[in-house]
């Protein structure tokens, strides 16, 4: 059950972020795919979001300008495999809501479960 309230946490932390909302889509996506590092491909990420691929490089291309997103090349020279991701929820925590302080956030509704465990996400 801990790492089901770790993924909690993490898309929670990215869904306070002051993004837009293919961002935090792609972002979400990411985080489905592992918590440290994960490889999935703009193809699967357009479909897991249901956003174009165009769409998804941009939310990537700008999350990375954010520094909020770690993007890695993989593969040989000449021979492209997908790139290796990282969110970096740290980064995301101190981002500011437009007329905001770092750390504002939405509340979660009374149904949601919070992580009052003690755990937290690894942050970068």
């Amino acid at each position: 059950m801990g790492s089901l309230r770790l993924f909690a946490r993490s898309v929670q932390i990215v869904l306070n972020a002051p993004l837009s909302t293919p961002e935090k889509v792609v972002l979400v996506a990411i985080l489905t795919h592992g918590s440290e590092q994960c490889f999935p491909g703009i193809r699967r990420l357009a479909a897991l979001t249901s956003q174009s691929e165009r769409t998804v490089q941009r939310a990537i291309k700008s999350c990375e300008a954010k520094k909020v997103l770690g993007v890695s090349k993989r593969g040989n020279p000449g021979f492209q495999e997908s790139n290796r991701y990282r969110v970096r929820l740290g980064k995301l925590r101190e981002l500011r809501p437009s007329g905001g302080r770092p750390g504002d956030s939405v509340s979660p509704g009374p149904d949601c479960v919070s992580p009052g465990d003690g755990e937290s996400p690894e942050l970068d």
